[in-house]
């Protein structure tokens, strides 16, 4: 399922932030590496879910 969502934090000297999902607000851990482009707050975009051994991960990040 694609989501869509505003990076609403991201620290580029570790390379992960948090995506704020827009149909449920919840907030979804990104990093650098699911993206092809530099992610940077502020940012849409569009994502997939993914389930991580901390929690869910977003993956495949594009722009919206």
């Amino acid at each position: 399922m694609i989501h869509k969502g505003l990076i609403t934090y991201f620290n580029d000297g570790k390379g992960f932030g948090f995506i704020e999902d827009s149909s449920n607000n919840q907030r979804v851990f990104v990093h650098q590496s699911s993206s092809n482009f530099p992610l940077r707050e502020g940012l849409m975009v569009k994502f997939e879910i993914e389930k991580g051994p901390k929690g869910y991960t977003a993956v495949n990040v594009s722009k919206a």
